[in-house]
């Protein structure tokens, strides 16, 4: 299980990001030392999900809330599609 992605903010999401674009594997075995099926994978759209919900949390702060609810309506998607052992 990784850590609730919901309860970060936008600055944390960011470096969260940053950190998987720079070296994925190398996250995904901080984030899922056993190392399931698709870790990496899995660690590549937390970081998706990171960015997106980052981008909404900015939209919503702006005022943008159609642009806001369309980019979290986005993160469902993504955090359906994640596997079971990298949903929170």
């Amino acid at each position: 299980m990784c850590k609730n992605l919901d309860a970060m903010e936008w600055d944390d999401l960011d470096t969260f990001w940053r950190l998987v674009n720079e070296d994925a594997p190398a996250q995904a075995v901080k984030i899922f030392p056993g190392q399931p099926v698709g870790y990496v994978e899995a660690t590549e759209q937390l970081a998706l999900y990171a960015e997106t919900k980052k981008t909404a949390m900015q939209k919503r702060a702006a005022g943008e809330i159609p642009q806001a609810e369309d980019l979290e309506e986005a993160c469902e998607d993504i955090y359906v599609r994640l596997p079971k052992f990298a949903q929170w």
